[in-house]
């Protein structure tokens, strides 16, 4: 089967042991929202964050959109709300 590679930045790393470094995707390409409805199956405080406005999702080091479909072997980067000052 098809697989991406994930990459969990911030405090989603803590997820890692749980979803994997690697996720299986649709042979013919699924897009990104419907992984990301899969990985955050996995952990109610994963779909939380997941869930919030400022969560951001890079496809091979490019902001995308949910529509984007994956390719085998796509490097996706879970990005995480952050605060700062």
């Amino acid at each position: 089967m098809p697989e991406v590679q994930l990459q969990l930045f911030g405090r989603l790393a803590e997820f890692s042991a749980k979803v994997g470094e690697n996720w299986t995707i649709d042979p013919s390409g699924g897009t990104l929202e419907h992984m990301l409805e899969e990985i955050a199956a996995v952990d109610p405080r994963l779909a939380e964050q997941i869930a919030s406005p400022q969560f951001r999702v890079a496809v091979n080091d490019q902001l995308v959109s949910l529509a984007h479909r994956l390719q085998p072997n796509d490097r996706v980067a879970l990005l995480p709300a952050v605060t700062g000052g």
